[in-house]
C-alpha cells in the first residue's frame, strides 16, 4: 500500500511539474514541485471544511508565497488540476455509464 501511495505521490509531483511548466514559473525545479504536493497534502489532511473548498487554493498561494511565486500562478495551477479532475471525473463516469448493466 506504501509503494502505491508513493507512485500515486511522484504522479502527482510530475502533474504539478507540468502544469508549472505550462505556466512558465520562473526558477522551477522538481524538488519545488514535490514540495508544493507534500505542504498542499499536509494542508487536506486537517479537516477544516466539506471537500476541503478553497483549502487547497489558500494553501497554494502560501507556498508559492513561500517559493517567491506570485497568487496568480497559484490559483492558475489550482484552476488547472481542479479542471483535470473534473474531466478524469467525466471520463470514467462515461465509461461507467457505457458499460452499465441494463435488465
Amino acid at each position: 500500500m506504501a509503494l502505491l501511495y508513493s507512485l500515486t505521490f511522484l504522479f502527482w509531483a510530475v502533474e504539478i511539474h507540468m502544469t508549472l511548466l505550462f505556466l512558465h514559473v520562473p526558477g522551477l525545479t522538481f524538488v519545488k514541485s514535490l514540495f508544493v504536493i507534500t505542504l498542499g497534502n499536509i494542508a487536506l489532511l486537517v479537516p477544516t471544511v466539506p471537500a476541503s473548498l478553497g483549502v487547497y487554493e489558500i494553501t497554494n498561494i502560501g507556498v508559492f508565497a513561500l517559493l517567491g511565486w506570485g497568487a496568480a500562478i497559484a490559483l492558475s495551477m489550482a484552476i488547472i488540476r481542479r479542471v483535470i479532475m473534473l474531466l478524469w471525473t467525466g471520463i470514467g463516469l462515461l465509461i461507467m455509464a457505457k458499460h452499465q448493466i441494463k435488465p
